[in-house]
């Protein structure tokens, strides 16, 4: 993340070793905290993808669905 006034690196999260099996990542959270935006790194990935993201966060996701291409999604496995 950086400053776009003044091009100073705000915070940095390092993806390289991350995620190697995972379809969906929350890599990290912008809050704001007393006044300040603060950072902070989560590192919490999903093999299930943006499906069982949604779902942790409470998001009704049904199989009928439809992608924006138009195909219906399944889930594999």
């Amino acid at each position: 993340m950086v400053n776009q006034a003044d091009g100073q690196e705000l915070a940095r999260y390092d993806l390289s070793e991350e995620a190697s099996t995972e379809t969906a990542l929350i890599f990290g959270e912008v809050y704001r905290h007393g006044g300040e935006w603060k950072f902070r790194a989560v590192g919490l990935g999903y093999v299930s993808g943006l499906r069982g993201t949604a779902l942790d966060f409470g998001v009704n996701v049904s199989q009928s669905q439809v992608r924006r291409g138009g195909a219906p999604y399944k889930t594999i496995g």
